[in-house]
This record gives structure tokens, C-alpha cells and sequence, in this order.
């Protein structure tokens, strides 16, 4: 596989990857590899996937822990997918898959185009959001949704309606990385859309340990219930294995003090799940993507 030899395409040996992550946790990559366009991300993917490489795709890295030994495969990074734009009657967004998910939702609000707004504050691309099918109370970023398109194992760029894609709760079934999205807005006074985003983020930054270091919320909520309201019923606020533990202000958070290692949070999980399902009956399962080790 030669990276190299597609024009303004960059890659890096043994690349650190703590640093791209919102946990600041993880070794490195044997490879990274950052395509500057869809057509060159299909390719190296095409190409990879022909040597027999395993292949992880990351965006902002914000809902990911990573093995303290690395990856041993191709790490794609969707940086350069940074595309934006406005197609048809001017309501429907076209974004690249490795856009900041916050940065599209000013975007838009600026614009008097509603939708997305409830959204801000979540920290992550827009591929790994839609991947996720990352949400808040009032709604997944699915239900925005128009269109995806994806890279083929083959090297070519299919289309999916979002009408065909099936939304479940923090995911939805894409399996082929995202190269870009379109989402169906709705044109709105720009200080409305604003005030409702303002609000959103308000609430988000009072409810949740937004300035350290964390993977965002560790477990999905359980049917009916809330993870942090078990995690925090469960008397483990503050519980720390090592450099990592679980934040006092939101309690399905688990945050890096600055020494955390994957291992310190793998800890620190395991015990958190033993004492929920000992005291609720309940298993939690992990919304955090952990490389190599087991999502679930």
C-alpha cells in the first residue's frame, strides 16, 4: 500500500494518537493516513483493506479509548473531509465526514437553518455522529439526515438515503466509513435558532465535565433509566482506579486526570458495571468505541 503516491495525501509512522482523542489515552498507530478528498479516502481504504490491513477510522476522536500498546493496523483519519455546503433550495447541508459537529451547528444557526441546533456542544465529527447516531432528549442527529455517502470496499463511493438507514439509539447501520452527509434543515430567524443553541449549551456545560478530559458519556442509557443515575446511585462519584475517574459532576462520565492509561479506564469500568448490575440488576453496555479492546 503507497499512500504516498496520491497527490497531498499524508502519512505518518508510528503516530501518536493520545493527542487526537478527547481522553488524551492511547499508543500509537503503526500508520496514519489522512486522504484530502472522499476519492482518495475510498482509495486507501480500497487498498488497505486488499493487503489485508486492519483498518480504524477516526474523526475527532471524542467518543474513543484507545489501547495503551496502539494500533497495529491503518489508522484513516478523516480530517481532510472538511467539505460544506449548501445544495438545492439552500436547506439542505452537504458536509464532509471529518467537520467539527459544533462548528457545523453555529454554522447553520448563523444562517437561520434550524435542526441541528440542540446538538451544539457535542464533541465529535460529523461522520462519527452520524455513525453514533448521537443524540440529546429531544433527538438524534438520524433524524436530520437526507443522505450518506460512504466508501465501497472496491475503492467507489456509495450513496444511502437516510430514509433507508436504520436509527436505533447511539447507532445506526453503517458499517463502510462515512465520506460525507446531507441533513434536511429548516430555514428559521437566525437570533431563534441562536437562542435555542445558547440554551442547549448552557444546559450542556452545567450537567457535564466539558473542560477535562473525558470520551464524553462512558454507557448508554439502559431502557427507562439513566446510567449516571445508577452510576451515581451506586455511590461511585469520585471512584478512581489510577489516573482515571468518575466524574463528580455527571456520573457516566469517566474522566482523564492527566496519567490515565486505557487500562486505569478498563479498570475503573469493570468495577463500575460489577456494582451497578450488583446493586440495579442491571448491565451496562459501553457507547464508548474502544480500540482493541471489546465495544461491548
Amino acid at each position: 500500500m503507497d499512500p504516498g503516491s496520491i497527490p497531498e495525501t499524508k502519512c505518518w509512522t508510528n503516530a501518536a494518537l493520545a493527542d487526537r482523542t478527547t481522553f488524551r489515552i492511547g499508543g500509537p498507530a503503526a500508520r496514519l493516513i489522512a486522504p484530502p478528498n472522499e476519492q482518495s479516502f475510498a482509495g486507501v481504504y480500497a487498498e488497505a483493506l486488499r493487503a489485508g490491513t486492519p483498518v480504524y477510522i477516526l474523526g475527532a476522536g471524542s467518543n474513543l479509548l484507545i489501547g495503551d500498546a496502539g494500533v497495529s493496523g491503518v489508522v484513516l483519519a478523516t480530517a481532510g473531509l472538511q467539505s460544506r455546503r449548501l445544495v438545492g433550495d439552500g436547506t439542505r447541508l452537504r458536509v464532509g465526514a471529518g467537520a467539527s459537529l459544533s462548528e457545523v451547528v453555529w454554522w447553520t444557526a448563523r444562517r437561520g437553518l434550524a435542526g441541528l441546533e440542540r446538538l451544539v456542544g457535542i464533541p465529535g465529527s460529523v461522520g462519527g455522529a452520524v455513525k453514533m447516531n448521537a443524540g440529546v432528549r429531544e433527538g438524534a442527529i438520524g433524524e436530520r439526515v437526507s443522505r450518506v455517502r460512504v466508501a465501497t470496499t472496491d475503492g467507489g463511493v456509495e450513496v444511502r438515503e437516510g430514509h433507508d438507514i436504520a436509527w436505533r439509539y447511539r447507532s445506526a447501520d453503517i458499517e463502510a466509513p462515512i465520506l460525507s452527509v446531507e441533513f434536511d434543515l429548516e430555514r428559521d430567524e437566525p437570533a431563534r435558532v441562536e437562542a435555542r443553541l445558547l440554551a442547549a449549551l448552557a444546559e450542556r456545560r452545567a450537567a457535564q465535565p466539558v473542560n477535562e478530559p473525558s470520551a464524553g458519556c462512558f454507557f448508554k442509557n439502559p431502557p427507562g433509566d439513566s446510567a449516571g443515575r445508577l452510576i451515581d446511585a451506586s455511590g461511585l462519584k469520585g471512584r478512581s482506579v489510577g489516573g482515571a475517574y468518575v466524574s463528580m459532576r455527571h456520573a457516566n462520565f469517566i474522566v482523564n486526570r492527566g496519567s490515565a492509561t486505557a487500562a486505569d479506564v478498563i479498570a475503573l469500568c469493570e468495577i463500575v458495571c460489577k456494582r451497578v448490575r450488583r446493586d440495579f440488576g442491571v448491565s451496562l453496555e459501553k457507547e464508548v468505541c474502544c480500540w482493541p479492546y471489546a465495544t461491548a
